[in-house]
């Protein structure tokens, strides 16, 4: 199971809450009179090992960068021996769209017939973000770590991500693989009835 999702980042400082002298706005350093430089991250993030697949594109996500990064994904499960990726994502233009699922259905096809894994899909309801464990990564590395930093390139912005991005997916498998062995342990302990 891998669930995949991406976000876009601009240079410019995000919103962020804070604190301001009363009677004194909050003042954050924009620059509207340069070009927006944004960046996207596609994300896999594999459930079972908490390990994720990265792949930064130019500007915001399109059909286009969702099947480049298909293919880095299917790859990357074909050199570890999987017979089925199955995909949670939601139901944005590009996961959708025309483009991206003759792909998958092509592919789908070849994988069939080669023996490489294949790709099951599954779509999460409209305006459903909290089924989505990376929107809530990506929710705090934009606000927590990149609130109020200008970057002066992008591949600075996209190393700072990266860094925050693993830093908070390492913690989060510290907490689920103590909940894994906690829920393991109580079940060694239950008594059955039957």
């Amino acid at each position: 199971a891998v669930w995949l999702d991406e976000s876009w980042f601009v240079r410019w400082p995000y919103w962020f809450r804070s604190w301001a002298e009363r009677g004194k706005s909050l003042t954050v350093l924009q620059r509207w009179s340069e070009k927006v430089d944004t960046t996207a991250l596609f994300v896999a993030l594999d459930d079972e090992s908490q390990q994720s697949l990265l792949h930064w594109a130019q500007g915001q996500p399109n059909s286009d960068e969702m099947v480049l990064f298909l293919e880095k994904l299917t790859a990357h499960y074909a050199a570890q021996g999987k017979r089925f990726i199955v995909l949670f994502w939601d139901k944005a233009s590009w996961h959708t769209s025309k483009q991206t699922r003759r792909w998958i259905r092509t592919y789908n096809r070849k994988a069939k017939q080669s023996g490489w894994p294949r790709l099951l899909v599954c779509y999460h309801p409209t305006r459903s973000p909290w089924l989505m464990p990376l929107e809530s990564i990506f929710g705090w590395v934009k606000h927590q770590v990149l609130g109020g930093r200008f970057f002066e390139t992008v591949s600075a912005l996209q190393q700072a991500v990266e860094l925050a991005f693993r830093q908070r997916v390492a913690q989060a498998k510290r907490r689920h693989d103590k909940a894994v062995a906690d829920f393991v342990r109580t079940a060694k302990k239950s008594i059955s009835v039957m």
